[in-house]
């Protein structure tokens, strides 16, 4: 498949049919076994998420299971949310909680999380802002392409519409999105 700027593209299936091999080869936490992954005309071999977030498309995955690889449940959810881009908020090997809080606030309101929560701990936040912040994430980091494994599993409606606005908004804006979906009318809907 070819996922162009500013597209949605939707892979549907049954569950455990490969979508979960081709996510996270994609996002270099796996090697291929068979294919090739090609950025702006070039092969490239993405051997971990770190490089597939430097290629010239910058890649970003969000992961299939929130609880167990995406949040650190003891870390409050701005913390969580600016992982990724640490560097860019630090001041040699310390961190302004101010810089912190403005770059988590920023991100957030794309994703409509509610401000207020930034200073919780993530593991005490509904599942649906756990979602949210992770999504959040996915796209603190600047990344033009994001890899979305099955982003509204699990979460209430109106976190459903507004993980959906910012998916669409994303793509607006230029970005390229793959995502897979548990649920045929969501992909139908995005993609």
């Amino acid at each position: 498949f070819t996922l162009g700027i500013g597209e949605i593209l939707g892979v549907a299936g049954l569950e455990g049919q490969g979508q979960r091999g081709l996510f996270r080869s994609l996002a270099g936490l796996e090697r291929l076994e068979s294919g090739s992954i090609v950025l702006d005309g070039s092969p490239v071999t993405l051997r971990s998420p770190r490089q597939a977030a430097k290629t010239g498309s910058g890649i970003s995955y969000l992961p299939e299971e929130r609880k167990t690889e995406g949040i650190l449940a003891g870390l409050s959810t701005a913390t969580n949310i600016v992982l990724p881009v640490i560097h860019r908020i630090s001041r040699g090997t310390m961190v302004s909680p101010k810089a912190e809080q403005k770059y988590a606030r920023d991100v957030a309101a794309r994703v409509d999380l509610n401000p207020r929560y930034l200073c919780f701990a993530i593991g005490d936040l509904s599942g649906g802002n756990q979602q949210k912040a992770l999504i959040a994430r996915t796209m603190a980091t600047g990344a033009r392409t994001l890899l979305l494994f099955d982003p509204t599993r699990g979460v209430d409606v109106g976190t459903k519409q507004s993980i959906y606005n910012a998916i669409k908004a994303f793509a607006d804006e230029g970005g390229s999105v793959l995502f897979y979906s548990s649920e045929l009318p969501e992909i139908v809907q995005l993609a």
